[in-house]
């Protein structure tokens, strides 16, 4: 079986601060539609949060799959008491 990398994307910058974005949150502000405006930067912010927070838990994610598979010989990552994935869903 061959195995898959996984590649972290990099974040490029705060969504907010990208050219479309701008342009929109120009735009909105030019129509007079503040509520909207605000909208858009909410959104953006917890893009840029969540964004975040799936690179830190992809990390995590890879450090864990690297720790199993040098720490079993056999490649497969192992779960809680040892076991691996397909063993827990047999046991269930």
């Amino acid at each position: 079986m061959e195995e898959k990398s996984v590649e972290i994307p990099k974040i490029q910058g705060p969504l907010r601060e990208q050219d479309s974005i701008r342009a929109l949150l120009e735009l909105l502000e030019q129509q007079g539609m503040e509520q909207e405006k605000g909208d858009v930067i909410r959104m953006a912010d917890h893009i840029d949060s969540m964004e975040m927070q799936l690179g830190t838990v992809l990390k995590e994610l890879c450090s864990l799959l690297c720790q199993s598979s040098a720490g079993s010989g056999s490649g497969k990552g192992t779960g809680k008491a040892g076991r691996t994935a397909e063993e827990t869903k047999e046991t269930e």
